[in-house]
């Protein structure tokens, strides 16, 4: 009997011991990508600031300073990224509710975010969607903000 109870202790630590390389691992994935993303709509907006390089000059010389340029640009990353991160949560609630449940998988998962509503989470989820949009599209701007009208509109 004593060898049955130390075999069930071994095997709970050992659980307990998975579950946390498991939350450790996770919170690394996940910071990871929130980083991809983040550099990755950084890259597509600057791409899409030099393809609409002359558009942009000829708003500039039509008498458009930075901050109107700025929030044409900003503007449509952050219409997207809104679009993007609802879009994801409604994704990502169907697929967790067909895999039985988002309370089941984060209470096994052990998660942080567990104890918030559908609508915090959906409020958290478009922050960071639109955050990450507003930090990709920094370099963009820097970019447009040096940008010379003459300059753009002679396509060089």
């Amino acid at each position: 009997m004593k060898q049955v109870r130390e075999t069930v202790a071994r095997e709970r630590n050992a659980q307990a011991r998975l579950a946390a390389e498991r939350n450790r691992l996770a919170r690394v994935l996940n910071g990871l990508a929130l980083l991809i993303c983040g550099a990755w709509i950084g890259l597509l907006a600057l791409s899409n600031a030099v393809e609409r390089r002359m558009e942009i000059g000829a708003w500039q010389t039509l008498g458009w300073g930075f901050p109107r340029v700025s929030l044409l640009v900003g503007g449509k990353w952050c219409l997207l990224a809104f679009m993007g991160s609802a879009g994801g949560f409604v994704g990502g609630t169907i697929v967790a509710v067909s895999a039985g449940g988002p309370e089941e998988a984060a209470a096994q998962a052990g998660l942080i975010l567990a104890g918030l509503s559908d609508v915090e989470m959906l409020g958290l989820v478009l922050a960071v969607g639109l955050g990450l949009a507003l930090l990709g599209s920094c370099i963009p701007l820097a970019y447009l903000a040096r940008q010379d009208p003459a300059v753009a509109l002679q396509g060089e």
